[in-house]
């Protein structure tokens, strides 16, 4: 027991940590939320629920407490989850030998300069050809600044919406930190002032109300990009090992992997029903899917594929040879995703980031 406590105390305590949070709940929030849909609430309930749920006040309008309980539950059940989770890999990196090799081997992977010179090549083409219309997407967004509600860091710092000449200056620095990395010139520093332009770009895109999820695997992926420069820029032979590119395969992997058990999660068995489908698709009104939703085998096997994929994605990590299943059929998701409901474009982000499997 002694030998248990000393090698799991970490885990132990978020254990025990997790239990409180569980009691807490049970005992505690669950009533609250009941009672804030009776106006019976403390003051300080209803800050933080307005913080921790920006759209609370229209929500409350649309939704019974049910709705919110649910919601509520399932915030409780994925922690535990994750908890569950991090349990088992704790257990296993920390007594099998052989998976903690495993997990040093993953992160250990050896590739060769010029390899990865071709990949730094390619994904500033890719970025390039995803973003080079956000210029003057921003300008556009000028003529409808007032409905700006800026989210994330904006919010904290109070950042304002740019100006025409800033929004020029921003992006062709932007621009010009791609050309660098492009011709190999000071790409630590362009690769730095690249991630945190698109993310500054991105974040003014996305205040104004609507969320667009076409850039998420684009968007982590240059988060980490500067790690990856940094070590071919530090690699002293033609070979090298690099922990960042299997980390980026990582986030991808777990980007599909999170989607697929958000769709789980929610609605359980539903999501793949024929009828659930078939409402999407007559939601959207695209020709393709209305052609689609009137067919009943369809309506039940593409939903069921749609979970394989998301939840199988995560295989090609362990079994290399799988991304010849997956990535052809990555391909057809995104590409099916945009006839069936207009989502997107034909060729998205999603698709051009499986440039780090191949």
């Amino acid at each position: 027991m002694e030998k248990i406590i000393r090698n799991f105390w970490i885990e132990i305590l978020l254990f025990i940590g997790f239990i409180v949070i569980s009691c807490l709940y049970f005992f505690n929030i669950r009533e609250l939320i009941v009672l804030f849909f009776q106006d019976q609430t403390p003051e300080y309930f209803n800050e933080f629920a307005y913080q921790f749920y920006p759209r609370l006040l229209v929500d409350k309008q649309r939704f019974e407490a049910d709705f919110f309980l649910a919601k509520a539950d399932q915030v409780l059940f994925r922690l535990g989850f994750c908890l569950f989770l991090g349990l088992i890999f704790s257990y296993f990196y920390k007594q099998k030998n052989a998976f903690q090799k495993y997990i040093k081997t993953f992160f250990s992977l050896k590739i060769s300069v010029l390899y990865a010179k071709k990949m730094r090549i390619a994904f500033v083409l890719a970025v390039f050809f995803m973003t080079y219309s956000w210029h003057g997407n921003l300008l556009a967004m000028l003529n409808y600044s007032i409905f700006y509600q800026p989210i994330s860091f904006l919010e904290f710092f109070q950042v304002p919406f740019p100006n025409v000449w800033q929004i020029h200056v921003i992006f062709g620095i932007y621009c010009l930190s791609l050309l660098c990395i492009l011709l190999n010139i000071k790409t630590l520093y362009a690769s730095v002032s690249l991630a945190i332009l698109f993310e500054l770009m991105h974040a003014y895109m996305l205040s104004f109300e609507k969320i667009d999820h076409g850039y998420v695997t684009l968007s982590y992926v240059i988060l980490l990009f500067p790690f990856f420069v940094f070590q071919i820029q530090n690699a002293e032979n033609e070979g090298f090992k690099t922990w960042a590119l299997p980390l980026i395969r990582l986030v991808l992997a777990l980007v599909y992997l999170l989607s697929g058990l958000e769709k789980v999660f929610s609605s359980g068995t539903d999501w793949i029903s024929a009828d659930v489908f078939r409402n999407y698709l007559l939601l959207y009104q695209n020709p393709f899917g209305l052609w689609v939703a009137e067919s009943d085998f369809l309506c039940q096997f593409l939903p069921i594929c749609t979970i394989f994929f998301q939840l199988g994605f995560v295989s090609i990590l362990f079994y290399r040879p799988l991304r010849f299943i997956f990535l052809p059929f990555g391909v057809l998701f995104h590409t099916g995703t945009y006839l069936l409901f207009g989502f997107g474009y034909p060729i998205n982000a999603w698709i051009l980031m499986y440039i780090f499997f191949l």
